[in-house]
């Protein structure tokens, strides 16, 4: 903090050190008389007392501890005590004979020389509040930028801690089914289980993923439930219409897929069914997922509810305003269509 201080003070100083010293010199075509020579370092003076006093004391004194008020007496202060040494000091060294006689020539020098210093050094002070306060503000921005998006990946990071664990009790319990209606089917399982897990282990910590994975962790999750059945259950999965090489946020779709299974009693094989399509291209992903609803109101378990939450919050935060997602609810069906755009 002291070094960033430093530099932004050196900075003011060379600054200010060009117009009252250089820019007179380039202007007059180096022919600086002796007058305006000395009237030039003893601003210098002022400007190297007033802008360390400004950014190292004042501003943090005050202004950062939200007192304008007593900021502004204490600027207004320190701005007539450093004109009154500069006059002091003129005045001494008009005295000694080190100043021309021609600037000892007015009728109140002493008010002339307090106002030729005072006004000049406030234009510094504010100048350099102004810079001051233009830092601060970015430098808070950034700040601000960053403490949001680091909430957001800590938000996405929770929100998926919840939606994985779900995904694992559902594929255990079906692994768990099939070793005892099939154990020879049970290593196959075992394999399709493991191949999920390292979808989530290892690749869905990325903010964007292959839309191939994306599909093959569905297709296995799919896959994985239809294991612990002999009979072939109503189940349609089309993702002929898309294509896998675009990039999308991971674990998006799961949820509906899940909530699909959860919902539809699909081992009904006369009344269950479900359907999945999938459809995209670069500018945009397209999901529709329907499956039948019995009659008869029915609950597979109780946690079933967190990932479908989760995941409108995920599409909020990831896809503001990129994505549309309609429901539709009957008696007998229930669907979802999510629009995603690609930017």
């Amino acid at each position: 903090m002291n070094s960033t201080t430093n530099q932004r003070i050196w900075i003011q100083v060379g600054i200010w050190i060009f117009i009252f010293l250089g820019l007179p010199f380039l202007l007059t075509g180096g022919q600086m008389n002796e007058a305006s020579i000395y009237r030039s370092f003893g601003m210098l003076l002022g400007v190297i007392i007033i802008i360390p006093l400004n950014l190292k004391i004042l501003f943090p004194t005050f202004y950062f501890k939200q007192k304008p008020l007593q900021y502004l007496v204490a600027a207004l202060v320190t701005l007539a005590s450093v004109a009154l040494l500069l006059v002091w000091i003129r005045s001494f060294f008009s005295v000694s004979g080190f100043i021309p006689p021609n600037f000892k020539n007015t009728n109140n020098p002493y008010l002339f020389y307090f106002i030729g210093h005072f006004f000049p050094l406030l234009m510094v002070l504010l100048s350099s509040a102004l810079y001051e306060i233009t830092i601060v503000a970015n430098q808070s921005a950034r700040e601000a930028a960053q403490l949001k998006s680091e909430k957001l990946e800590s938000e996405l990071k929770f929100l998926k801690s919840q939606i994985n664990p779900h995904f694992l009790f559902n594929s255990l319990n079906n692994i768990y089914t099939l070793t005892m209606l099939n154990p020879k089917s049970a290593g196959e399982s075992v394999l399709k289980l493991s191949e999920m897990l390292r979808y989530l282990l290892y690749e869905c910590d990325k903010e964007k993923v292959l839309l191939s994975r994306e599909l093959a962790y569905l297709q296995n999750y799919i896959d994985l439930f239809l294991l612990k059945d002999d009979e072939r259950l109503n189940i349609n999965f089309d993702t002929t219409k898309v294509s896998e090489d675009i990039e999308i946020a991971p674990l998006l779709f799961i949820p509906f897929v899940e909530n699909a299974f959860k919902h539809s009693q699909i081992e009904d094989i006369e009344n269950g069914w479900i359907t999945i399509d999938l459809l995209g291209n670069n500018q945009e992903v397209q999901l529709n997922v329907n499956n039948s609803l019995p009659k008869t109101e029915f609950s597979k378990d109780k946690v079933g509810g967190i990932g479908l939450q989760n995941v409108k919050r995920q599409l909020e935060l990831i896809y503001p305003n990129q994505y549309q997602l309609n429901v539709n609810n009957t008696n007998d069906n229930y669907s979802i269509e999510l629009r995603i755009e690609l930017k």
